[in-house]
């Protein structure tokens, strides 16, 4: 793991300046200025392999939310759900004294290691693998076996909010996902529940039944999505609008079902997946990616999805395209129909000596970070910090 490899580094390089144990405000000798050179190279060439186990969406349409150093989040913006967790459903932001200092924290009872943000819902995991819901239920999309909001009202967060029940034994989430209002678990044994609207089969249980809004269909009720055997070791999850996807990076591979009107599934195709029999399990397909490729990042927006490959670090998009999103120089959509996936799938052009290392989809664009300009600026930032550090001392 990367943080170990890090670890390891620091310890290294300090012993190596003070290798007697004398104070940190010895003075530093220039091999060892050229240890910190060496170390912040090194932190460049590692920084590509960095693996983020927890994936937070922090907005999603209307409200914005921020996770503080201290683990405690802070929500702003559109609250006709109570999705600002707020006790009440005024929305916050456009009028003064709402911000800054009188904008309070959610009241959630623990840490929050991650944020997944829904049209009007969002769901948090704590430090202790538990999922918190709020916003709106209308559809199950909470997971309380009804379909009541949460988060509008006085007396229903902090204490008075409990974990969603999922039926685990003895596994723990690691993951949680929202896409439009319906949302996805990836446990530590890898396994995958889902719950609320499911219109379009994103839940992927081979069916069209919305799941969450009934105490019988959460806890043990609840079964565990059906994926292809291929996919014993999943690493993570994605969600678009009203679709959802898997993938790991170890293997290689990544699938996703629901909604595909605009191909946004990667299949070649415009059927949806998993909103019917002999969709999922066995008979769930890949996406349908170049040959020679290999994933080291997979991100989604709300129609459209995309891949950066860590053979050649080129990003490949596909899906919904009206308006350019997909970077590939018209507004046809890519992923509906055949001759588009595979070897017909074209990385963007992100121009000469230019190659991504990390983006995310948005409702309707892209985001990227290209290498060249990453890489200055950190090492950079790095050599900036050390030579001041050196002069201070």
């Amino acid at each position: 793991m990367f943080t170990k490899k890090l670890a390891k580094l620091f310890s290294q390089l300090f012993s190596s300046f003070y290798p007697n144990q004398r104070s940190f405000h010895s003075p530093i000798y220039p091999l060892s200025m050229l240890k910190v050179m060496f170390f912040a190279f090194t932190v460049i060439l590692l920084m590509p392999n960095v693996e983020f186990t927890c994936h937070s969406r922090f907005a999603f349409r209307d409200f914005n939310c921020f996770l503080s150093l201290t683990k405690q989040l802070k929500c702003f913006g559109d609250n006709q759900s109570g999705q600002l967790g707020k006790g009440h459903s005024n929305n916050l932001g456009d009028n003064s004294g709402e911000m800054g200092d009188y904008l309070s924290y959610v009241q959630i009872q623990e840490d929050i290691i991650q944020v997944s943000s829904g049209a009007t819902q969002i769901c948090i995991l704590s430090s202790t693998f538990q999922v918190f819901c709020w916003g709106a239920g209308n559809v199950g999309q909470l997971g309380y076996g009804d379909t009541q909001n949460r988060g509008d009202l006085s007396n229903e967060m902090g204490e008075y909010l409990p974990p969603v029940d999922f039926g685990l034994s003895s596994s723990l989430v690691s993951e949680v996902g929202c896409g439009f209002s319906h949302c996805l678990i990836l446990t530590d044994d890898q396994k995958i529940k889902a719950w609320g609207f499911n219109s379009e089969g994103q839940l992927g249980y081979g069916d069209t039944s919305s799941r969450g809004g009934s105490g019988s269909e959460m806890g043990t009720y609840l079964n565990e999505v059906d994926l292809n055997s291929g996919y014993n070791n999943v690493e993570g999850i994605r969600i678009m609008y009203a679709s959802s996807c898997v993938f790991s990076l170890s293997s290689n591979q990544l699938a996703c079902w629901g909604s595909n009107f605009i191909g946004q599934l990667g299949l070649g195709h415009p059927n949806n997946i998993g909103d019917g029999p002999d969709e999922m399990g066995e008979y769930l397909q890949s996406v349908l990616l170049p040959s020679g490729v290999v994933v080291s990042k997979l991100e989604v927006g709300w129609y459209h999805a995309g891949i950066i490959s860590s053979s050649s670090n080129q990003l490949f998009l596909w899906g919904y395209n009206g308006d350019g999103q997909l970077g590939v120089g018209s507004s046809s959509n890519i992923g509906d129909d055949t001759n588009e996936m595979g070897n017909y799938l074209k990385a963007t052009n992100l121009g000469s000596g230019r190659y991504g290392i990390d983006f995310e989809g948005g409702e309707e664009h892209t985001v990227l970070i290209k290498t060249i300009h990453f890489y200055i600026s950190l090492f950079f930032n790095l050599f900036s910090s050390v030579l001041f550090w050196t002069i201070s001392m």
